[in-house]
């Protein structure tokens, strides 16, 4: 049996049967499923029905045993780990359930040692069920980069086990991606989180994930004039948050299959151009960088802005002594989302907008399209210049070419616009 420094050793010659340990289906069964947010009718139809003459049940009898594999493989899937694998005690039913779990969340820091952490990991890729397809593994640790031959044979094990989502936090080198990922053909989610930005984790341009659709990706380098993204041929998710470009800063995305972007960016240097013909919903989010597309980015039907009038005065200011070219980029922006259909900008956004002098007289042949703008109301960390911010002067520079669109102000909500958590979930 698999266990842990810090927990109970159990042997299978030490396990007894107890038929009533755990037959509340009430409480052990139906509020974990309630939690996750699946129906109870969608299972009921896969339990044991009883008719309402039938004697009273025993009390003896272990109902929750008699579930299908399908619920109690969820009921395990609400647990970390080591919970999980002790429940191999219940009965002989349990003994050998978790073996069978579609997915694996690995953790380094619940264990007291890198010794510990790896020895578990070890004892359970060497004793789940070899025909049990790994679906989805989430693998948070600080160790990764110090321990580069566990994170290989992880690595390996997904990969022989056609993982279809994996999500990693911790440095790591994408190099062993590339060696192990070679002939991954399952892979449709990736999720890579580095938690040392002052670390060096270059992006490899060689990785080749086929089968990908969702990438998301921080706090790594991008090697200048690299188009990173061209081998993921059914790609249509890209986060990128927090990162570096090399050299000259220009950074490609090309993509015929993108629909969603995500940039996360905190440098005024940076110069992406896309190539992204199907795109169709894009978040610029940080400080304003120039975007370079020969298309004007036409099939863009929905946009997202955020960007802090705060940070461009502590940061971008002392670095170019002014901030034309933030606002510079800021409104070309616009001028390439030429045929968008709803925008939502935060308040953040507009106390930048207010800093363009007589912004009415900028020439603004955009939004022409405008069905709906929404103004997310962020909490006021510059209280004083949220005030002043002339909102009917910057709503009707921003309309000017669609008055009849729609205006709604709606509440900040983080969950949905944070590359962070994007990346964590």
């Amino acid at each position: 049996m698999i266990h842990s420094s810090s927990s109970q050793e159990y042997s299978e010659t030490s396990m007894e049967e107890s038929p009533d340990r755990l037959t509340n289906l009430s409480d052990c069964v139906l509020l974990p499923i309630k939690i996750c947010g699946i129906q109870w009718k969608n299972l009921r139809k896969q339990l044991p029905t009883r008719s309402l003459t039938s004697s009273p049940p025993d009390p003896k009898e272990d109902r929750l045993s008699n579930l299908p594999d399908c619920i109690l493989l969820h009921i395990l899937s609400l647990l970390n780990i080591k919970e999980a694998i002790h429940t191999c005690i219940v009965s002989k039913r349990w003994r050998n359930l978790w073996k069978h779990l579609p997915s694996l969340s690995l953790s380094s820091s619940d264990f007291p040692s890198i010794e510990g952490f790896t020895k578990f990991v070890s004892q359970i890729l060497s004793q789940r069920d070899a025909s049990t397809s790994l679906h989805a593994l989430k693998l948070d640790s600080k160790i990764l980069i110090k321990q580069p031959g566990l994170f290989e044979r992880i690595l390996k094990y997904a990969v022989s086990h056609n993982i279809q989502h994996l999500q990693i936090v911790g440095n790591h080198d994408f190099e062993l991606f590339r060696s192990c990922f070679a002939s991954c053909h399952t892979l449709t989610s990736l999720s890579v989180f580095n938690i040392f930005p002052h670390q060096e984790v270059i992006f490899s341009k060689y990785l080749n994930f086929p089968a990908l659709r969702s990438l998301h990706i921080s706090n790594v380098i991008f090697p200048d004039g690299d188009d990173p993204f061209s081998a993921f041929p059914k790609l249509n998710t890209l986060t990128i948050a927090h990162f570096q470009i090399l050299g000259e800063q220009n950074l490609s995305i090309t993509s015929a299959t993108l629909l969603e972007l995500t940039i996360q960016s905190y440098s005024v240097l940076h110069k992406i151009k896309l190539s992204t013909p199907n795109l169709c919903t894009i978040s610029l989010i940080g400080f304003p960088f120039q975007i370079l597309s020969g298309s004007h980015l036409t099939s863009v039907k929905h946009v997202y802005i955020d960007t802090k009038k705060c940070l461009l005065d502590n940061f971008v200011k002392p670095l170019l002594g002014n901030l034309v070219k933030p606002l510079s980029d800021l409104r070309s922006w616009f001028l390439e989302l030429t045929n968008i259909k709803s925008l939502t900008i935060s308040t953040y956004t507009l106390q930048v907008l207010s800093l363009v002098p007589d912004l009415l007289k900028v020439e603004f042949p955009s939004l022409c399209n405008l069905k709906l703008l929404n103004i997310e109301m962020k909490p006021a960390a510059d209280r004083l210049s949220n005030k002043l911010i002339d909102t009917k002067l910057i709503l009707d520079y921003l309309l000017q070419n669609s008055p009849s669109a729609k205006v709604r102000f709606i509440k900040f909500a983080p969950k949905v616009k944070c590359a962070l958590y994007l990346l964590l979930k």
